[in-house]
């Protein structure tokens, strides 16, 4: 004992309290640094446990409880705990700690669910040079001690607070978050379609400015940030089990790449540097969403995977002329079932790379809504991107792109943002820029590029949101999907001439940004109006091969659902919705039954299967709010379902 800490030699008692660098721990030998209480999750308060029983218990919710191994006790005979009771040795597992049976829950306290929403990356993740806007509460939205970064010199991390938005704390120009602008979305949006569900929301940022891909992933020796996502989930089961309330994680936001796209910072060890290449990246994308994942299902003890919303890092961070980092979180996204790509961020306004309270706000409303379209709704959403490019066949000099459009038609918008030279497109001739003629819409889901030479004779490179353009384009489709929050402005005063919004502790954030503002059709700002959710097309990559008329993008609208089920092996029933179709798959084949349920508890639909695997229509079912009631093998699950 040191202090308050614990340290633990050859034993698991929880995650990982990291107080100093990795390497500096790794050089201690092999023993680990727990802060007593906290990752250990044991019960309080300690000195009422040690005199009463000489030991503390760990907490009634502990993870701990479920993830002991029992076959190390079992080989050395031990049975029993030490308080002589008897060990359960359940499915092979015991708790992990010292003592068997848990602490008694608390009673006489207010419970209520809680949903905990992260925001991890880099400096668009945390707000950077933004002021704040989001400064009203939405009742049922929460945060961790003073602010909503878990980090940068927070406090009160034993309270929730309600969430707002203002300059951090440590002194750094912050304030808007988008997961601000995505949480008060999410939660407005409940309001809307079911008020009936009554929960509370906890929102987290727990990213950090100027940081690679490596520096952010668990495996960092040269950092240890890892540990502020540790710590959101950490202090939120902490301020929760003392309310006997569940808590769950739905959804992780990823906002990051920008310093690997520069390549100049470290890498996962001493000495080494960040990736640029797209496969190493992905890699390391796939390692951290699965880390993240687990952790969460462990600490939270959900079965539910959260879902990885991840941004395309682009505007003016882009570099290179493959797009190798924007392109890898895109094939990753439409390559694994949970993942899911929001689309750019270059649409919104910035101040030259970061952007600006409206922008962050902007976007974290463009999260809100694919996170309700895909993990409310169950929809399979893509965003604007190519399926395939096909050089023209009588005509040498156009190339055709079709588009996945997830709300037809295609438009070329020079409103909501400013015109790029060819709309953002760029093509490339045995890898020399050839001159661009012209860029048109053909229908509701293909664009035609002309070229000034023949496309015909070589390889064939398109791109969308290149290094040239600053990553920006002018394609979108035409969604109608509304915003909750107005595009404000920025300049706008109160009757004494003061400005309505903070600008004056941020004197690096301009007033109106550089990037320009939003129009309407009429070439009027769009002030007071509510925030355009179009999907603007990816930035994109691709290449046409020589004596080959077309290319085809593989994975573009993601693994169909059987095929992302069938490469994983399930231990629990998974419930999954797409429009009116529902897919239920079950750990073994085995007899299950599905039962729908209208919001008055009366069943409407009911089907019975031994596959492990099946999908059900609802067609004659009308448009509305049901539960479905899954049983099989002996497990239950139920799910919400919005027809």
């Amino acid at each position: 004992e040191e202090g308050k800490d614990l340290i633990v030699f050859h034993s698991y008692i929880g995650g990982l309290w990291v107080k100093s660098a990795a390497l500096e721990l790794a050089e201690k030998s092999n023993h680990i640094n727990y802060h007593l209480g906290e990752q250990a999750e044991l019960a309080m308060p300690y000195a009422d446990y040690i005199a009463s029983q000489n030991s503390i218990p760990l907490e009634y919710n502990s993870s701990g409880i479920y993830f002991g191994d029992a076959k190390y006790l079992k080989d050395l005979n031990i049975s029993i705990d030490q308080n002589g009771n008897t060990r359960s040795f359940a499915n092979n597992k015991c708790a992990a700690g010292a003592i068997e049976k848990p602490a008694s829950p608390p009673t006489g306290v207010e419970s209520h669910t809680y949903e905990q929403f992260i925001m991890y990356g880099q400096s668009l993740s945390t707000g950077h040079e933004s002021w704040p806007l989001s400064i009203e509460n939405i009742e049922g939205n929460y945060m961790i001690g003073k602010q909503i970064w878990i980090n940068a010199s927070n406090s009160g991390f034993d309270q929730l607070n309600p969430l707002t938005s203002d300059y951090c704390a440590e002194g750094v120009y912050q304030a808007e978050a988008p997961l601000h602008g995505a949480v008060n979305h999410i939660r407005l949006k409940q309001q809307e379609v079911s008020p009936e569900i009554d929960n509370r929301f906890i929102a987290t940022s727990a990213g950090t400015s100027g940081r690679t891909i490596e520096e952010l992933s668990k495996e960092s020796q040269t950092t240890t940030h890892y540990g502020d996502f540790q710590n959101a989930l950490k202090y939120a089961k902490r301020i929760i089990t003392k309310t006997n309330s569940p808590v769950s994680c739905p959804a992780i936001f990823w906002l990051q790449g920008e310093w690997n796209y520069a390549g100049i910072q470290s890498g996962l060890t001493p000495g080494s540097t960040s990736t640029t290449d797209k496969k190493a990246y992905k890699t390391l994308l796939l390692k951290l969403k699965n880390n993240m994942q687990q952790e969460i299902q462990e600490r939270y003890l959900q079965d539910d995977k959260p879902l990885f919303i991840t941004y395309q890092v682009g505007a003016q961070y882009t570099k290179g002329r493959t797009l190798s980092i924007g392109m890898a979180q895109l094939e990753a996204s439409n390559e694994y079932k949970d993942i899911v790509c929001a689309g750019p961020v270059y649409p919104m306004t910035d101040l030259g790379g970061h952007l600006d309270g409206n922008g962050y706000r902007w976007y974290g409303e463009m999260l809100g809504k694919v996170y309700y379209k895909t993990k409310i709704l169950g929809e399979d959403f893509r965003p604007l991107q190519p399926k395939r490019l096909a050089r023209d066949a009588e005509n040498p000099k156009k190339v055709y792109i079709t588009f996945h459009v997830p709300e037809p038609p295609l438009v070329l918008d020079i409103n909501t943002l400013k015109q790029e030279t060819n709309y953002g497109f760029k093509l490339y001739l045995r890898g020399f820029e050839t001159t661009i003629d012209k860029v048109e819409i053909v229908n509701d889901s293909v664009v035609a590029i002309t070229g000034r030479s023949d496309l015909t004779t070589d390889r064939l490179d398109v791109a969308y949101g290149s290094e040239s353009t600053r990553g920006h384009g002018n394609l979108r489709d035409s969604d109608p999907y509304q915003a909750f929050f107005t595009y404000v402005n920025p300049d706008q005063k109160d009757a004494e001439g003061n400005f309505l919004y903070d600008h004056v502790r941020n004197p690096k954030a301009s007033l109106i940004p550089p990037s320009g503002e939003p129009k309407d059709a009429d070439g009027q700002v769009i002030y007071d109006k509510p925030y355009p959710l179009y999907n603007f097309s990816v930035a994109f990559y691709y290449e046409i091969p020589k004596d080959s008329a077309e290319y085809v993008v593989p994975n573009w609208n993601g693994l169909v659902w059987k095929d992302a089920i069938n490469e994983v092996k399930v231990s629990t029933i998974d419930i999954h919705q797409t429009a009116k179709t529902l897919y239920i798959s079950v750990p073994k084949a085995a007899d299950t039954s599905v039962v729908v349920f209208d919001v008055s508890g009366k069943p409407v639909k009911q089907f019975a299967d031994k596959k492990r695997l099946q999908e059900y229509s609802l067609q004659s079912l009308p448009s509305g709010v049901y539960i479905v009631k899954v049983h099989s093998a002996g497990q239950t699950k139920t799910a919400k379902l919005i027809l």
